[in-house]
């Protein structure tokens, strides 16, 4: 998309920030929806395994959605490549999560010793 004069600096400036509005605004979207179908247990729950694992994802989504190991091509049906997509996020995740905790345990026995 190609803009002139005060719409380019606008769409300049906005691409900034639209994963930090995307990411508030599935917040603020998923926390209202859970209030008012009164989920609270499910909602407080899901925003707890989201806050355990949010550095985790963080770190490895970018090597399924870009770069020599995208999976977003893997297949012609987009909805299938996402779905698949996320799945891997959510192993490597979890198996990050993992190893992490592994080097913790190892860094605080030698510490205690």
């Amino acid at each position: 998309i190609k803009f002139s004069g005060l719409f380019n600096t606008i769409y300049h400036a906005g691409r900034k920030y639209n994963h930090v509005l995307l990411g508030v605004g599935i917040y603020l979207l998923l926390y209202e929806v859970f209030n008012r179908i009164h989920f609270k247990k499910l909602s407080t729950h899901i925003l707890e395994i989201a806050d355990k694992y949010s550095y985790e994802i963080y770190l490895v989504h970018q090597f399924f959605i870009l770069g020599p190991l995208s999976l977003m091509q893997l297949t012609s049906c987009i909805p299938l490549n996402i779905l698949i997509v996320i799945m891997c996020i959510v192993m490597a995740a979890y198996a990050l999560k993992r190893i992490e905790n592994i080097f913790f345990l190892i860094i605080n026995r030698r510490n205690s010793n």
